[in-house]
């Protein structure tokens, strides 16, 4: 039962990526930790917003602005969703810290 409830956790680790995201802002660098949930297919926004993941990229929309993960180079651009690239910023696979 141990071992079965170890493999069910390591299922949904592999399910969750983590990312950390930089970006300029008018206010500076900044610096937003995500993680996306490939199967129920959710970004942990408050409240968590539905992603689109196809084979390059992850997008979703939060209130009135769109979000855009480059899944291969890692740009990451958002903005309104008349001008999704307003600002651009590269994004990471997050590294966990013990």
């Amino acid at each position: 039962m141990l071992a079965l409830l170890a493999f069910s956790t390591q299922a949904q680790d592999a399910s969750i990526v983590r990312m950390t995201c930089h970006f300029d802002s008018p206010e500076g660098p900044k610096e937003l930790t995500l993680s996306i949930d490939t199967i129920s297919r959710t970004v942990d926004t408050t409240p968590p917003s539905a992603v689109r993941i196809e084979d390059s990229l992850y997008t979703w929309t939060a209130g009135s602005m769109t979000f855009v993960i480059n899944r291969y180079t890692g740009k990451f651009t958002f903005g309104p969703t008349d001008h999704p690239e307003l600002m651009a910023g590269a994004c990471d696979r997050a590294v966990q810290k013990l």
